[in-house]
This record gives structure tokens, C-alpha cells and sequence, in this order.
């Protein structure tokens, strides 16, 4: 450890060697894509070390894009300012990202404090004081493991343990503040009405006064650090749960329903609305009633024991009254939002298939069911409530009626007694709010225990899928028996399938609806991936790719494109964020977007696309896609129904850009068109699942069995 001289020394010289540290620190300084190489060097992830240096992805590297790569490397990683505390604390080497934006490695070997001089190649000792106070230092805090976290809402939660120290000791003094009306009180009654010293009354008032202010500055400072604390975890949590929805695989996102996917990216505001509203501060006050409990028993002797009963009676009370309440719960919540979402994709279809009254008589039913239910539960909440209150004004009353007999018996006086009754409302109101949030409590279990499953789930990043393809190189593909099941009831999707690709070949998959021409697609892209056989790109597993830089690596056009609202540049350069204006109008000419263009004048930046009129541009959805994977300009392109609803002048360019893009793409796209298929170098026949044909394109005349493939559109 670094020895107690040296971590005065750092506190005392920060001020004056600040210019000194960061003139001695630079020369070592390099870019955080360096520095991060030389990290993952020194912690023995080579893997990792070698997927950043061959990453094209990765030429502007800064400080966002270092932590997003620990991410995507699932290594455990906190930041922070220097302090000499948390250097002394860390096992592993660290980063230092200065100011400037350049980085610096450092690590710790016995007492000494090394630095990596990347001139030389070699650690160089450094002082505790000669590191820049000012920069922000990233620290491990847990290494790659195939043993999956259990607790990972805990260890987010401790990440942020430093609010608990400053919030126990407002809300301590929140108590003992709070305590100052029903003293104030008692000392009115005690001392000035009951002596008739009216010149008592100032200085008790001054300092009830002080008292007051002390405790409104604390309930103000603590709001602002639980609201604080509450809204960065929120969305920490929530931006950690998008991560890690991205990387799962398709198929078992697919499989657990978009709803789920809603829910898991509510739980973050489930918690954040828990810990900053009502019931939060209640939980935080609850402990503090000791303080309450134990002023009452000073100035009333056994009347204490009231108020302990009471709570004893409120919470068995509560319980069941809770239990009762939550059995009402309404259980169609689920439903009805997947109603709503299923609606708002189809609408289009409902209204021109004249539909629509039997959705909205389905809807009408789960609207009253919803309802009824809300209803019912609603009801329930009220009866929680009422008998809250209930109780806590009993705990008031009885408090009063045996208090009276004490002041009778000139046990305690009668100011004491008013005290006790006002300080009686300083213990019910937290417990009370505690003990009717128990359903708050359960769902913040629920989505905890949620947050942890979801986050023992495997991802599609590993170090075993690092590998970068060679951008530059045409693809060639191999499928290898082939198998693929979107669940273990359903019949196969693909069952042993087996064909080649060679690099620049144009090839048409083709077949009947749902002969599984998607899922040869959605396979050979990397997004689903198969129970039986394998696909090789260029000699390798595509099981060994880094998916990131792989679906980088291709172009690919869904069946049904995604529009957004905005501008035609706007759809269009989702394919490639960077992309000129220039570059967007020759992919969407090439495209065959001339009537397109035309129609807002050549001006790609016009507002075209609104929120009301974007299921309405089927046609132009077409020329929208096609023109993405123009765009991209990838080496391999992969299409699904690429000219499913276009006019003949796009089918005239799309022939054209086959052709021209044959030797120098490798093609796949999937059809039912005979025109497009005549295009193909090879084409790959399915049917049900099961391979019928994969060869050169055969003349139907030549070969009457293969009608498949002018099989229903």
C-alpha cells in the first residue's frame, strides 16, 4: 500500500504542481485506443487486445467509445476522480483520461505506482502526486466470466453507495428537528401559560424558529440527492438494460415478446418513482421513529408503550387489508397493451380488409374487462387507505385517553401530553405509508429479481466471437446441414440444409410463404442462429465474428422497411449515418426513385414523412430500401422481397445494378418474381423447410419439375 505521507502529499501539492503534472504527464499520454490495447495486453484478455486493433469500426476511438468496448466485452468497470484512496484500492491497472482527451496507463506493483511509457515500451515509476487531479480514471472492477453475476441489481446499487452517508445523517437530523413544533408546544404550555412567564416565550421561539429552518434546509438537500441519485440510476439502469437487450439474440428476443421488452425498460422508472416519492422517504424516515419513540417515552414514562402496540396493530392490520387489495390486481394490463400494439402495426390492413368492426367489438370487450378490473382494485386501494387513517387516528386517541389518567395522576404534565399526541403523527405517518406500499415493494422485488435473471442471460458477445472478416474481400459462403427451430414444439424452419456460395455470385432463394426463405436470410446475416449444422464465411465459422463489424460488413433490405418521420435523407441515411446529400440522391437514382424525387421536387430534405402518413408509402418503402443497400456499399448483400411493390422503372434499375454489381458483390435476395430469378448466377429452391434444388438457374421448359418456382406470390 501507498504510505500515509504519500497520500497527504497528494492533498497538499495538488495546487501547486497541477501545471507540473500535466507537463511531465503528456509525453506518456497516447490515444485511448492505444492505451486500451496495451489494458487488455496487461490483463491477459488477447483476444479483446487483437479484436480492436483489426476493428475498422473503430478508427475514431475516444473516451465514449473505450468504455463502450467494455461494455461490449462485458468487463466490470467503474469511473471516478483521482483520489488516493481509490488508487490504493485497485487491484488491476487503470486508465487516466486527461483534458486533452489523450489517455494514460498506470498500475500498481507492491508500493510502487508505475506508469506504461509507451515510447519505450516499458513501466516507468511514478509519484502518487504527479497524477492529474483533474482527469477522470476508469477502474476494473471485475473481469470477463462465464459465471454469471446473480446479484447484478445489488452491485449497481453499490456502485452509488456514497448518498447513504450524507441522506442517514439529514434524515437523523430531519428527526430531531422535526421534533421542535411539539416541544415548542409543550414548552408553551409548561413554561409560559402554565407559570404565567410570558418572558420565556422569545427565546423558545427563536429557537423552535431555527429549528424549523434547519429542518426544511435538510428535507430540501436530501430531496435533492435521493431525486438526484434516483434519476441516475434510472438511467444508468435503463441505458445498461438497452445495452444488453441489443446484444441478446434475435431468436430469444423474438421469443420473450415485445411487451416483456417494455417492462424490462420500465423497471427503471419503477424504481426511481419508489425511492424519490412518498413511499422512499417513508422507508428512509421509518428507522428514525426510535428517535420519535424515544422522546415520547422521556416525557411520558409508559405512554410509549401505546404507540408501540398501535404499530404492532398496524402492521398485522395492514397485512391482511394488503393481501386482500393486491389478490385484485388487475391481470389483463398485459394483454391490453399488446391489443394496442398489435393494432397500431396493422392498422392499415384492418381498415382496407374492412375489419375493423370486429377489433373494435374485441377491443370494447377488454376495454370494460380492463375496467372492471381497475375498478375493483381501485376500490380495494381506497379501503387500504381508509383504514390507514383509521388507525393512525386511533393511535391519537388512545394516546389522549390514557395520557389523561396520567396527567390526572400529575405523572406527566400537560404539555408533555399535547406533545406525545403531535409526535404521535411523526411515527404513524412513515409506517403507515410503509406499510400500505407493500405492493410497491413487491413489484420493486419483482423487477430486481427481473433486472438479475435478464442479466444472467448470455449474450452474443463472447471471447470466443472476436474475430474481424476481412472488409475488403468478397464473401464466400458455405451452409453446412443447416437446422434451425424457433421453439422445440414447432416443426423445423430449416432442416439440413446444404449449398455454396461463391465470392461475387448473385443467388436467388426462392420457394412458397413459408418455406423458410427469411429464415435462410436472418441465418446467413448472423442474427439467428441455428440448433443443427453451421455457416462458414471465407473458411470460417460465422459463429467467430464479431456480429457488431459482421452486419457492418453487410447490406441488408427486411421485407418490410422501417420508416421514421423526417425527411427522405433522413430514412435513406439510416444505412449510413455519415453520408452526404450527394451520395443519398445517386442511391436512391440508382434505386429507381426518379417519381419519388420528383414528387418533392429532388429535395431529400423536405419533411415527406410524417407520423400520419408513413403506412401509406408501401411503394415508396421499396425504392426506400433498395436504396439503403445501395448506400451502405457493402461487399455482401443480403435482401429479402427486395421489389415486392415497385413500378416497372425500378425493376429496370435493380436489373441494371445486378449486373453491374455482379463479380463485385455477393448477392443473396429472396423472391417469388420469375423476372428477378432470371437474374441469378445460382438459385437455392426450399420448400417447407427442406432444400428441393440449389444449382445454376435451370429454363422451366428444361426442367418442368422445378414450377416451385413460379409457386404463389
Amino acid at each position: 500500500m501507498l504510505s500515509k505521507p504519500e497520500n497527504k502529499k497528494l492533498k497538499t501539492d495538488n495546487a501547486t504542481t497541477s501545471t507540473e503534472t500535466l507537463n511531465e504527464a503528456s509525453p506518456l499520454a497516447v490515444s485511448p485506443k492505444r492505451v486500451l490495447r496495451s489494458w487488455l495486453k496487461e490483463l491477459g484478455l488477447n483476444a479483446q487486445e487483437k479484436n480492436i486493433e483489426t476493428n475498422p469500426e473503430l478508427e475514431i476511438f475516444d473516451a465514449i467509445a473505450l468504455v463502450e468496448q467494455l461494455k461490449k466485452y462485458d468487463i466490470g468497470y467503474t469511473t471516478d476522480k483521482v483520489t488516493s484512496q481509490n488508487v490504493q484500492d485497485t487491484p488491476y491497472p487503470f486508465i487516466l483520461i486527461l483534458s486533452t482527451g489523450e489517455s494514460e496507463l498506470y498500475r500498481r506493483r507492491n508500493n510502487d505506482l508505475q506508469q506504461f511509457d509507451f515510447s519505450d515500451n516499458k513501466w516507468v515509476k511514478r509519484e502518487l502526486s504527479q497524477l492529474d487531479t483533474t482527469a477522470i480514471v476508469v477502474f476494473i472492477e471485475r473481469l470477463p466470466s462465464k459465471q454469471l453475476n446473480v446479484r447484478a441489481f445489488a452491485k449497481e446499487v453499490s456502485k452509488r453507495s456514497k448518498w447513504y452517508r450524507p441522506v442517514f445523517f439529514l434524515s437523523l437530523l430531519i428527526s430531531i428537528t422535526g421534533l421542535s413544533i411539539p416541544l415548542f408546544t409543550m414548552a408553551v404550555y409548561d413554561r409560559v401559560i402554565g407559570a404565567q412567564n410570558s418572558e420565556a416565550l422569545f427565546p423558545i421561539a427563536i429557537g423552535a424558529a431555527l429549528a424549523v429552518f434547519i429542518y426544511l434546509i435538510c428535507q430540501l438537500y436530501r430531496s435533492y440527492i435521493l431525486t438526484s441519485v434516483g434519476n441516475r440510476f434510472a438511467r444508468d439502469l435503463t441505458n445498461l438494460t438497452f445495452h444488453r437487450l441489443m446484444s441478446m439474440p434475435l431468436m430469444l428476443l423474438h421469443r420473450v415478446g415485445m411487451v416483456n421488452h417494455m417492462n424490462r425498460m420500465k423497471n427503471a422508472e419503477k424504481i426511481r418513482s419508489i425511492l424519490i416519492g412518498p413511499t422512499g422517504t417513508g422507508l428512509i424516515d421509518l428507522p428514525f421513529t426510535l428517535v420519535v419513540l424515544l422522546v415520547i417515552a422521556l416525557l411520558s414514562g409508559w405512554l410509549v408503550m401505546v404507540p408501540i402496540c398501535m404499530l404492532v396493530l398496524n402492521y398485522l392490520v395492514m397485512k391482511l387489508i394488503t393481501k386482500y387489495t393486491n389478490n385484485a390486481l388487475p391481470m389483463i394490463a398485459n394483454d391490453y397493451q399488446d391489443t394496442m400494439i398489435e393494432l397500431a402495426k396493422n392498422v392499415l390492413l384492418l381498415k382496407s380488409g374492412g375489419r375493423v368492426y370486429g377489433w373494435v367489438k374485441g377491443l370494447q370487450r377488454m376495454n370494460q374487462e380492463n375496467s372492471r378490473q381497475n375498478f375493483l382494485f381501485a376500490k380495494r386501494n381506497g379501503l387500504t387507505a381508509a383504514v390507514g387513517q383509521a388507525l393512525s387516528m386511533l393511535t391519537a386517541l388512545t394516546t389522549i385517553f390514557v395520557g389523561i389518567f396520567l396527567v390526572l395522576n400529575q405523572s406527566i404534565s400537560p404539555g408533555a401530553l399535547i406533545a406525545c399526541v403531535m409526535l404521535i403523527w411523526r411515527i404513524t405517518g412513515p409506517a403507515q405509508m410503509v406499510f400500505s406500499s407493500s405492493l410497491k415493494f413487491t413489484m420493486m422485488g419483482s423487477a430486481m429479481r427481473q433486472f438479475d435473471s435478464f442479466m444472467m442471460v448470455n449474450t452474443e458477445n463472447n471471447e470466443l466471437r472476436l474475430d474481424i472478416p476481412n472488409v475488403n474481400e468478397l464473401p464466400s459462403i458455405s451452409v453446412k446441414q443447416l437446422t434451425l427451430r424457433y421453439n422445440a414444439e414447432a416443426q423445423p424452419a430449416l432442416s439440413g440444409i446444404s449449398f455454396d456460395i461463391e465470392p461475387g455470385e448473385v443467388v436467388a432463394v426462392i420457394g412458397p410463404n413459408g418455406c423458410g426463405k427469411s429464415s435462410m436470410l436472418l441465418s446467413l446475416l448472423g442474427v439467428l442462429e441455428p440448433q443443427g449444422g453451421y455457416i462458414t464465411v471465407n473458411g470460417k465459422n460465422l459463429r467467430q465474428y464479431d456480429p457488431q463489424v459482421f452486419r457492418h460488413w453487410v447490406s441488408y433490405s427486411p421485407a418490410e422497411t422501417n420508416l421514421v418521420a423526417g425527411s427522405l435523407a433522413d430514412n435513406v441515411r439510416r444505412a449510413k449515418p455519415e453520408a452526404t446529400d450527394e451520395e443519398i440522391l445517386n442511391a436512391l437514382l440508382k434505386a429507381g426513385g426518379q417519381a419519388l424525387l420528383h414528387s418533392i421536387d429532388n429535395d431529400i430534405n423536405a419533411p415527406f414523412f410524417s407520423e400520419y402518413n408513413i403506412l401509406m408509402h408501401s411503394i415508396d418503402s421499396s425504392v426506400i430500401s433498395l436504396a439503403r443497400v445501395i448506400l451502405k456499399d457493402a461487399s455482401y448483400w443480403l435482401m429479402d422481397e427486395p421489389l415486392s411493390s415497385c413500378p416497372a422503372v425500378t425493376k429496370n434499375n435493380f436489373e441494371q445494378l445486378i449486373q453491374n454489381m455482379k463479380g463485385n458483390k455477393t448477392i443473396v435476395f429472396t423472391t417469388h418474381d420469375p423476372y428477378l430469378i432470371a437474374m441469378a448466377d445460382k438459385v437455392v429452391v426450399l420448400d417447407k423447410g427442406n432444400l428441393v434444388y440449389a444449382g445454376p438457374v435451370i429454363k422451366p421448359e428444361a426442367a418442368p419439375e422445378m414450377e416451385i418456382i413460379n409457386g404463389p406470390a
